[in-house]
């Protein structure tokens, strides 16, 4: 089973990303690549983000602005609503 595998039926992206930096940081990259069932790139990648801007660099977002704007404007209608 391989990283992609994982998080196919995954809600929850944050929390196991977060596992894999911590684990990465106690032991190193290596380890944590196999213990994750990734490679070492995905492992880096997701610690130079927390290392740079913390937590919430390794929440989901949106690939583009205007996916973003999108449910940003859904959000405001749904309040405007209630």
């Amino acid at each position: 089973m391989c990283y992609y595998s994982i998080f196919k039926g995954m809600v929850n992206f944050f929390d196991y990303r977060l596992k894999m930096v911590r684990y990465a940081l106690e032991f190193e990259i290596s380890k944590a690549s196999r213990e994750f069932k990734t490679t070492r790139k995905t492992v880096y990648k997701y610690l130079k983000r927390y290392k740079q801007e913390g937590l919430e660099r390794l929440k989901n977002k949106p690939k583009n602005l205007k996916e973003y704007l999108t449910k940003c404007q859904r959000k405001r209608k749904n309040i405007y609503f209630l």
